[in-house]
This record gives structure tokens, sequence and C-alpha cells, in this order.
């Protein structure tokens, strides 16, 4: 984070420093706490992997070996969590991060202990700050999970080269057991619209809205190539890091996946 301000700030003698450090670091880190033929950290708890995947620690060719564990891990707990406030955003942002919205779907929707569905429980009522409840009974950290919605489900989500959002993504994604989505987010610049849902044929149906004096780019999701209009649009689709992308200026759009 310290080298991307200070090359934005043009300090590039800063820039290096900063950089020096943190491969020193990750150096150090893995020394002590990595173990490469388990493809896991200190104890190989979800958390500690988590953390390492999630903030670039862990060797460019160990990375799949580590996040592999950690799904068997996932599994063998029947898709619950095990991580705690800090851990447990990084856990969606890491299975996102490597197209398993799936398994984030699962795991969120559990109702027995660990889990939101537990939390829920009528008999409850609040966020707790641990998942047994021997802390706070009244604890938003929890909450961080929210996040997921918009940015995994809906796919409303920021442009690094765009700050404050002039510019946005807009990716969602096909997660097999839901139906629709239906999610709004208000920018500085108006209201950004995120909908889908599939209808009885099977089809794909796509809302966006885009506020005014901003644009944003659609990423179709893995396995659809093409937009159909609804309202007799036609949208030029190219192909970008192996993902098929559409932009489109402010308005709003109705159209389907093919």
């Amino acid at each position: 984070l310290m080298a991307k301000v200070a090359g934005k700030l043009g300090k590039t003698k800063d820039q290096q420093a900063f950089i020096t450090i943190g491969n020193q670091i990750k150096s150090d880190f893995n020394k002590a706490y990595f173990n490469a033929s388990k493809g896991t950290y200190w104890e190989g708890r979800q958390g500690a992997d988590v953390f390492a995947l999630a903030f670039g620690l862990v060797p460019e060719d160990k990375y799949q070996s580590v996040l592999n564990t950690m799904l068997e891990h996932l599994k063998t707990i029947n898709y619950h969590f095990d991580t705690g406030i800090l851990g447990t955003p990084l856990l969606l942002k890491v299975l996102a991060q490597n197209g398993k919205h799936d398994i984030i779907f699962k795991i969120m929707n559990q109702k027995d202990f660990p889990s939101f569905g537990y939390l829920l429980d009528p008999k409850n009522s609040t966020l707790w700050e641990s998942w047994n409840g021997d802390g706070s009974k009244s604890h938003p950290m929890f909450g961080s999970v929210v996040e997921w919605f918009y940015s995994g489900v809906a796919g409303i989500k920021v442009d690094p080269k765009s700050p404050g959002m002039q510019h946005f993504m807009i990716a969602p994604q096909n997660i097999s057991e839901l139906t629709y989505c239906k999610s709004s987010y208000q920018s500085m610049y108006g209201n950004i619209r995120s909908e889908w849902k599939h209808d009885a044929s099977g089809k794909w149906k796509i809302l966006i809205e885009v506020p005014e004096n901003s644009s944003a780019t659609f990423v179709l999701p893995q396995g659809k190539q093409k937009i159909n209009g609804l309202n007799g649009q036609s949208y030029s689709i190219e192909k970008v890091d192996g993902n098929y992308q559409s932009e489109f200026q402010s308005g709003t759009y109705e159209f389907e996946l093919l």
C-alpha cells in the first residue's frame, strides 16, 4: 500500500524502498510460518491461510497449493466459518477472487453453529462479537460480509483507475442456487442499479442503471459471450484479459445474456 501511495505521489525512491521492505517482510513471514509440505500456514486454520492469500504473502508457485488446502479444510468442516471478525471478510474476498461464489453462497446459507444463520435465529437477533457469543452481543463487524452481496452477487465494483466511481464495473455472478438479484448503490454521481433474474426458460435477464456523468464496464460471467438487447438496442462486445465485456454510458439498460 505504501509503495502504491509513493508511486502515485511520484516519489520513486520511497516507492522502491517500500517494495524492498515489503519483499523482506514476505520472505521473513514465510520462513517463520509457512509449511510448504502441507501447503498451509501456522496451525493450518482458515484464518492463517486466508490472511496470507489475501495480502499476497504466499509465494507465487505455492498459491494454488495453499488455496487447495483451504478449500479442502472448508469441505472438511462442511462449509462453515473458522474465522474471526478480521478473517471472515478476507475469506469471502479470496474465494471471490478465485471464482468460488457458489462456495460463498453455501457458507453464507448455513443454519447451524457457527454461521450467520445461527446468529439470525429468532432466539438471538443481533450480530455477536464471536461465533460462540462469549463477547459483545451487539457488534457490527461481522456485517462486513454484506460487501459480497454488492460486489459478488450484484457485481457492483469500484474501478481502481477511477476514484469516486465516475467509472465503475458491473460483473454479476451466476450463482446456481439463486434465481434473482436486486441491488442498488448510491454513488456520488447518483444511483447505480444491478438487477438480474433467471426466467422460466432459463434465460438470464439483466437490468443496469448508470448515473449521469458516469460510465460502466459490464463484465459478462464465465460462459456468456453475447448481449441481446430487449428494446432493440445492440451492444458491442470485446474480449479483455479473457473476459467478454461491454461499455455503457449514462442510462438504464435491459438485456439478456447469451
